[in-house]
């Protein structure tokens, strides 16, 4: 009668563990899936941007013109997404993965502060504003992400973002200059649930090498640096 009772009593311990452990193994997956989806999120950014422009021109033989200018303001816009690169998350909270970036819109205009051969012209120009636009497509770039409570998130990243850039004139006709350009960022954000918000740095350079219109505002490599604040919706 012992031993039988005995072993009722180790029947149903030994179901109880395995039960305790298999809502564990549910709930563990439940928790991981849920930092997954969290994790494996596109995003869009709209933001406030500042920034500097150079523009070296050579002029005859070892000589060169120099612009150097800094935004009276600007603003940008991207469409991410981030790819982790591993099923479970390490340590419980933490995703490595891929930033993969749509496309990245960044304007400034300047006006204000335009100097040349450190001379500043900005008056000498009659108000006229130079406009610099950058579009970017399929940029990528290494990303961390850690979860350490809830629908909280912190995330860093850096990408490389291929670049056309232009700078223009449009107050009498349109005249402008276009090329390529390599352009990094480096950035830092916070989120909860679908609301973040973050802080980047942004630079590169490239060259200006073909007009739009009769004749190009700047010609020769360029060079900018500056940082975004941005809000961002992710779904």
């Amino acid at each position: 009668m012992k031993k039988t009772f005995l072993l009722i009593v180790l029947s149903l311990a030994g179901a109880l563990t395995a039960a305790r452990a298999q809502s564990y193994d549910a709930d563990r997956d439940d928790m991981y899936r849920d930092i997954r989806r969290m994790a494996n999120k596109g995003f869009t950014n709209i933001g406030l941007s500042g920034q500097t422009l150079s523009v070296v021109t050579p002029v005859v033989g070892r000589l060169e013109l120099e612009l150097n200018s800094v935004a009276d303001w600007g603003v940008s816009v991207s469409r991410s997404r981030t790819f982790a690169v591993h099923r479970n998350p390490l340590a419980r909270m933490i995703y490595l993965g891929i930033d993969a970036t749509w496309v990245d819109v960044n304007y400034a205009q300047y006006g204000d502060d335009i100097d040349v051969l450190g001379i500043n012209v900005s008056k000498l120009t009659g108000g006229t504003k130079l406009h610099h636009l950058d579009v970017s497509l399929l940029g990528f770039g290494p990303s961390v992400h850690v979860f350490p409570v809830g629908k909280l998130g912190l995330h860093a990243y850096v990408k490389y973002l291929p670049t056309v850039s232009t700078v223009f004139t449009a107050e009498d006709d349109f005249q402008g200059s276009i090329g390529y350009a390599s352009i990094f960022t480096l950035g830092t954000a916070v989120s909860w649930g679908v609301i973040s918000a973050g802080f980047e740095g942004r630079f590169g350079g490239g060259r200006y090498n073909r007009n739009i219109g009769d004749y190009a505002p700047v010609k020769g490599n360029l060079s900018t640096a500056g940082a975004r604040l941005y809000v961002s919706l992710r779904y």
